[in-house]
């Protein structure tokens, strides 16, 4: 049972999709207390034999035991949590009832897609879901799901003789192949990038559903509750299930401090040593971006803010200690913060170093040592960025541009890319260019592009009128993007870079004089990024005119 409580990716699943903020890192210390779902599922140790694939059995990645009780207190009020367990706990169901379950199910989805195993001790229920019906091949890469493999919830039951039980069933999700054998014993599984925000929601779905009337729908229900929760989790805090201020494509939790302390605790967001190893392009740039935010000064355009990220570790004499990037949690973020950050970040190696690790926990050791607050810093500046940032491959440059530095931006949720594409099909759209400060990314790859025309962080004045100014020749955006110096050890280099953004414009009868002023942010859709240096000058171009290779990624762009 060891395997199966490990959180591992795959070799396969590392190769092929991008690491996102919700699942678990390898750095997270160890909960005794938190067992309890380890400890239930134990019990099926001597009978069935579950196996996780792994591409590093290193000693330096920690466990996955802190799935237990201390999370309820945030994907739940705590009222309504409270209110449920002094309610007596009196389930009904029989076993005909039970098998009323199994034959609902069955009926609507197959046989193929339901399993079933029972010995004296407990009784197993696997339901299973079939990515593609869920979302297309791009979503499942950035939410971290293989689309080869299905989706399997597994309930753990007493038996069911016992089903008058008041203790709900225990869940555990994780994929299998479609060929595999859901009622068999030996099931071979890996884990997923949304497992854990999952789990959570549907633990809490169980413990309602149990206290209620018997139904001859709980396992169609519980399926359409975890389809309802992926379809939803960049819009709500991945941790208390709050309503967001705004979406973006990868789901992330709010600026409470109890869902910061639950979010570190529980080992949630990126893997920073796998994200260095599969992108260390776009960690180079994320870290660029953040740096030249810190050096320029301004708090007010350094948004987000780490306020709620901190350190905490034993002196030589035992004694507690906690780190921050702000003295005062209480009390707004100031520019001299600003230093702070910056001499972290001055601490870091460069991602070429970091890249020789092999894992979260040496990489964690190693940042401890020059830095208590560099290894949390490094992980929220990859953790906080919302976006799918990727360096494209040679064949799916753009032509033209001037530079090999070319990302990819998806940020936008899939809801926002639908309600996008329905009104282009109206309208039609139009390609555009958007320039802005080097230091003003960090900023625009968490939140994207924002209409700040009348506003104390308003840059360039509004003599063409309030929006966003857009223009169809990047030699006008250019002028917009102002050079600045950045991270020093970036393989980018430090000084005179620059960043432009290809952006899709719904064509709402804008005309450029000289720019398209754009006050509605929805019509605006980012594209691409591209990054010009010393060793990639920028060539004059028009947006309108540029020929965008075909991808997977256009697909989802086009809704």
């Amino acid at each position: 049972m060891q395997a199966m409580n490990k959180i591992v990716i795959s070799a396969a699943m590392r190769n092929q999709i991008p690491v996102i903020p919700v699942f678990r890192s390898g750095h997270e210390k160890t909960d005794e207390k938190n067992q309890a779902i380890a400890l239930q599922w134990s019990k099926l140790g001597d009978t069935m034999n579950y196996s996780s694939y792994s591409d590093d059995d290193d000693d330096d990645d920690l466990g996955d035991d802190d799935l237990g009780e201390f999370s309820e207190l945030y994907i739940e009020d705590k009222k309504e949590l409270t209110q449920v367990h002094q309610k007596p706990l009196q389930n009904k169901y029989t076993k005909e009832q039970f098998e009323r379950l199994k034959q609902s199910w069955i009926s609507l989805h197959g046989l193929s897609l339901f399993g079933e195993v029972e010995t004296k001790d407990v009784h197993v229920i696997r339901l299973a879901l079939i990515p593609s019906n869920i979302m297309d091949d791009v979503q499942c890469q950035i939410y971290q799901i293989d689309p080869k493999k299905n989706l399997i919830i597994e309930m753990l039951f007493e038996p069911v003789t016992l089903l008058r039980s008041e203790n709900p069933p225990q869940v555990r999700l994780f994929q299998a192949l479609p060929s595999m054998n859901l009622s068999s014993f030996n099931i071979i599984t890996t884990d997923f990038g949304l497992q854990w925000f999952l789990q959570k929601r549907l633990e809490a779905f169980l413990r309602k559903a149990w206290t209620t009337n018997p139904t001859s729908s709980l396992f169609v229900d519980i399926v359409i509750e975890a389809i309802d929760k992926i379809t939803k989790c960049s819009k709500v805090c991945m941790i208390c299930d709050d309503p967001l201020t705004f979406s973006m494509l990868k789901p992330t939790i709010c600026d409470k401090p109890l869902c910061h302390f639950s979010y570190d605790e529980f080992g949630l967001g990126v893997d920073p040593i796998s994200e260095i190893h599969l992108h260390p392009e776009t960690v180079d740039l994320l870290i660029s971006f953040t740096y030249a935010a810190a050096i320029g000064g301004d708090v007010r355009r350094f948004t987000p803010f780490p306020k709620n990220v901190e350190a905490t570790w034993k002196d030589a004499t035992g004694q507690p200690c906690t780190a921050r990037f702000i003295k005062d949690v209480k009390a707004e973020p100031t520019n001299q913060d600003l230093t702070i950050i910056r001499k972290v970040m001055d601490a870091f190696p460069s991602v070429e170093d970091m890249s020789k690790f092999n894992s979260t926990a040496q990489l964690k050791r190693d940042l401890d040592s020059r830095d208590r607050l560099a290894f949390p810093l490094l992980r929220w500046i990859l953790t906080s960025n919302r976006a799918h940032i990727a360096l494209l491959s040679p064949a799916e440059r753009i032509k033209g541009i001037g530079t090999q530095l070319q990302f990819l931006m998806l940020s936008s949720p899939p809801s926002k890319e639908k309600q996008f594409s329905a009104e282009k099909k109206i309208k039609g759209s139009i390609m555009t260019y958007h320039g802005s400060g080097w230091g003003n990314w960090h900023s625009i790859v968490r939140g994207g592009l924002k209409n700040l025309s009348g506003t104390t962080l308003m840059s360039t004045g509004q003599a063409y009128g309030a929006g966003i100014y857009l223009a169809k020749d990047s030699s006008t955006s250019v002028g917009y993007a102002k050079s600045g110096s950045s991270w020093p050890k970036s393989k980018m280099g430090s000084i005179g870079l620059q960043c432009l953004s290809l952006c899709e414009l719904i064509n709402n009868n804008y005309i450029p004089n000289p720019y398209y002023v754009v006050a509605n942010e929805d019509h605006i859709v980012t594209r691409y990024i591209f990054v010009y240096n010393a060793a990639n000058t920028h060539v004059s171009n028009t947006a309108s005119t540029l020929v965008i290779p075909s991808t997977n990624y256009g697909k989802y762009q086009q809704g």
